[in-house]
């Protein structure tokens, strides 16, 4: 924020408004909601997390690391086929209205929804002394029914209610986002299909 001399008076704040939509998450991309009369969000984060379980667990053994020929002192064991979460956590605050939540039901059939968490907040009142200031915080969860190999192909980046006109493609995830030699140390490469990359066991 840029500090004016004692004196010099501090010139008013520039405040525009827009109508809002919200994006349900409709097969189409588009935005399903009808606009409301554009109240003020000062915070709207939604974030999620894809959770892929191979079921790969690691067991300790008897072999010596230091016989020959050389063996393993662990073992790993894969009990069953993969399984996969999309958990979406989001909170809103909005002052004047209550705040647009996203609508835990998709259009996506890939998708079961298995729970839902919602968590409202104390009103309060806003820096104005009138307006009230309402936040709600919310998590889904869903299970994927059958697995992509490649579990970019199933993420998504969310967005808020005030975004307007971003597609699918904008949204979704593609192979070149992702970068050999930021978390590996140096020497060998992995090669995954294109569209994205392995969570169960990578190919031999």
């Amino acid at each position: 924020m840029p500090q004016y001399p004692k004196g010099v008076p501090v010139p008013p704040a520039q405040v525009s408004q827009s109508n809002e939509n919200f994006d349900n998450v409709t097969s189409d991309g588009k935005f399903a909601t009808p606009p409301d009369n554009g109240s003020v969000y000062p915070t709207y984060k939604v974030r999620h997390r894809y959770e892929g379980d191979p079921h790969i667990y690691m067991l300790g053994t008897t072999a010596d690391p230091t016989a020959s020929p050389y063996s393993d002192p662990v073992a790993f064991v894969q009990l069953s086929q993969e399984t996969r979460l999309w958990i979406c956590e989001w909170s809103a605050t909005r002052w004047g209205e209550k705040p647009k939540m996203p609508d835990y039901r998709i259009a996506d059939t890939g998708w079961v929804f298995m729970k839902a968490i919602f968590q409202p907040e104390q009103t309060l009142v806003g820096a104005d002394g009138v307006s009230v200031v309402y936040k709600v915080s919310g998590t889904y969860i869903y299970g994927r029914r059958r697995p992509s190999p490649l579990i970019t192909s199933e993420m998504t980046f969310p967005v808020p209610p005030f975004f307007d006109g971003i597609t699918n493609t904008e949204r979704s995830f593609s192979a070149d986002m992702f970068q050999q030699g930021i978390i590996q140390p140096p020497g060998g490469q992995l090669t995954a299909p294109s569209g994205g990359v392995y969570i169960g066991p990578f190919p031999s």
